[in-house]
């Protein structure tokens, strides 16, 4: 109860911060990797595929070239946290996206990459209108659509489904 013991508490208070951060360092490097990889690994299956079909490289390099943006603008977006030293939510890039065309693109994406699995596409909105970061969705939803197709059975179907809840929209991925 004296001022040793007041300091002790500081120091303990500070060490505690310390670990936090340094595990919420450790986990943003992990969620950093992850991003990465996965259209690293698309822009690969995308080369193997043009390889493979020298029809489909058009399309196929208009995926890569999408892909290699995302990579850029994810390490713009990591470099944007450490100047501001901030949350992610200052990287945020707002404007309006149109989800129904970022649902169709993924799917079409996921279909290009993942052929032995039939995505089917369920929506009855004509336009989804919403404010976003349109490559943040996307990334999340490439990600979801990735893990589906890895994870499901070879064959098996993946349900993408785009709808109004309340005042805003869903996104379901299900899978196998």
């Amino acid at each position: 109860a004296d001022e040793l013991g007041a300091v002790g508490r500081a120091f303990d208070e500070m060490a505690e911060q310390i670990e936090r951060l340094l595990r919420a360092q450790r986990a943003m490097m992990a969620d950093i990797s992850h991003e990465l990889r996965t259209p690293l690994t698309r822009v690969k299956l995308a080369l193997d595929l043009a390889s493979a079909d020298p029809h489909a490289a058009k399309q196929v390099l208009d995926d890569v070239d999408a892909d290699l943006a995302e990579i850029e603008r994810i390490i713009e977006d990591v470099f944007a946290l450490v100047r501001l030293d901030s949350t992610a939510a200052a990287a945020f890039r707002r404007a309006e996206v149109d989800l129904v065309a970022v649902v169709a693109q993924a799917r079409a994406r996921c279909a290009a990459h993942h052929g032995t699995h039939p995505i089917e596409l369920a929506t009855t909105l004509a336009h989804a209108r919403c404010d976003g970061d349109g490559a943040l969705i996307r990334r999340a939803l490439d990600n979801l659509l990735d893990n589906a197709a890895k994870y499901s059975p070879p064959g098996s179907p993946i349900a993408l489904r785009l709808g109004r809840r309340g005042e805003g929209f869903a996104i379901e991925v299900v899978d196998q």
